[in-house]
């Protein structure tokens, strides 16, 4: 059993570990190309996704863990989407925009050529729908398909993140529905 003050150095060191992460993710994503920029955050995503199913599911590793180890039927990013929305843990909203990203990803990972999110028209056209940053009312007018992804792909982690940590006691807590309505 862990004492008051060896819990207390724990979360501090994983809330410095989730520091060094997120301005890790700001820098590198900022200053890598388009293809990295896209993998990266739909990376960054996939690693939030999973946290949150996890904070739902039991916590038996033996029974959790081979269900996100390949070729588990949670490896993909894909399926963490799928199932995080089918147990409401993301809105209608960000499972869409979730959709639109990973079709990003596998555009810039799939071509091995010229490909950016300002010349090719699938990715421009994918950027222009994403609907997150309309719903929490941001005003994008002007901004680059690249900053509009990087935006929706952050905005999203953080709320996801923030579902799954309790902001006061910075402990894991299991991730209750966003919404109630099938």
């Amino acid at each position: 059993m862990r004492t008051s003050r060896t819990k207390k150095a724990t979360n501090e060191l994983e809330s410095i570990e989730r520091a060094h992460d997120w301005f890790g993710l700001v820098k590198e994503s900022q200053g890598d190309s388009d293809r990295g920029c896209a993998l990266l955050l739909a990376a960054f995503l996939e690693v939030h996704l999973e946290e949150l199913l996890r904070s739902v599911l039991i916590q038996r590793k033996s029974v959790v863990a081979p269900l996100f180890d390949y070729p588990g039927p949670l490896s993909t990013f894909s399926a963490k989407i799928r199932l995080s929305y089918c147990l409401r843990l993301i809105h209608d909203y960000e499972y869409r925009d979730l959709i639109r990203i990973q079709k990003i990803r596998n555009r810039f990972a799939h071509e091995l050529h010229g490909i950016s999110f300002r010349d090719d028209r699938e990715i421009a056209k994918l950027c222009q729908s994403l609907e997150s940053r309309k719903v929490k009312g941001l005003n994008t007018k002007g901004i680059s398909n690249r900053w509009l992804f990087w935006l929706t792909a952050y905005s999203i982690a953080s709320d996801i993140d923030n579902r799954t940590l309790d902001e006061e006691t910075e402990e894991w807590i299991p991730a209750s529905p966003v919404f109630t309505k099938p």
